[in-house]
């Protein structure tokens, strides 16, 4: 499909911009790494940072085509964006980067089977309070549920800072309430110790969560920074 893509992407390249042609390289560069990952992944017995790393890159390659989808979408015209600030855009990477050691970290409990590190209990571990350790795979299990509370709260906090622009806050709030789904199917995990079903609907919020968050950070980064006005200082006193 990548190879079609980059066909059809190539045959017009005349009439879509260069970066359409960017996003695309970048693309199949992360489909190779996919794909080197995925016989790491068989030749390693499903070592935990194989797992990991194809997890990642996995969500990588899908929010790139997306990406790449977006950007085709505006060569036929896209609405007009509303200015944000820069908040804005530091709220979007911090988001981002919980988002991806989310990922990795969901990537390594289930390698290394620490989704009932802390038995069937969940807001505490097994009787032992909500944070007993962050060593072994109880270390592991706890810091998973750590990040995904405060990816939870980065994402509520996101829906304030973007309130003022109606496209963005519709997109944020779609995200806190995907999050919010994501983390009653990881309490649902343990609660009924890792059922198939809700495993799989679990390993696809992830995904679902990466490419909404995706939607939502290309609307940040493509639309204008508000400028801040700064009033001159007034020149001399009221008067001689």
């Amino acid at each position: 499909m990548c190879v079609w893509v980059g066909f059809r992407i190539w045959r017009q390249r005349d009439t879509l911009s260069l970066d359409v042609i960017r996003w695309w390289a970048a693309a199949a560069v992360v489909l190779v790494m996919q794909v080197i990952l995925g016989g790491l992944t068989v030749l390693e017995l499903l070592a935990q940072w194989t797992v990991a790393s194809h997890l990642l890159v996995g969500n990588l390659f899908c929010a790139l085509l997306w990406v790449l989808a977006l950007r085709i979408g505006e060569q036929e015209g896209a609405a007009p964006r509303g200015p944000l600030s820069r908040g804005v855009r530091v709220w979007s990477l911090l988001l981002g980067g919980l988002l991806v050691a989310q990922l990795v970290l969901g990537g390594w409990v289930s390698s290394s089977h620490a989704g009932l590190a802390c038995g069937n209990t969940w807001p505490d571990c097994a009787g032992a309070g909500w944070f007993p350790t962050f060593e072994g795979l109880v270390g592991l299990h706890v810091t998973h549920r750590l990040v995904a509370s405060v990816l939870l709260a980065t994402a509520a906090i996101g829906v304030f800072v973007g309130r003022r622009e109606p496209r963005q806050a519709r997109l944020f709030t779609g995200l806190l309430a995907l999050l919010g789904g994501q983390a009653m199917l990881g309490v649902a995990n343990v609660w009924l110790a890792l059922p198939v079903e809700v495993t799989l609907a679990h390993t696809a919020g992830a995904a679902a969560s990466v490419l909404l968050y995706t939607t939502c950070a290309y609307e940040v980064w493509m639309a204008p920074t508000r400028a801040i006005a700064l009033k001159a200082p007034v020149q001399g006193g009221e008067g001689t």
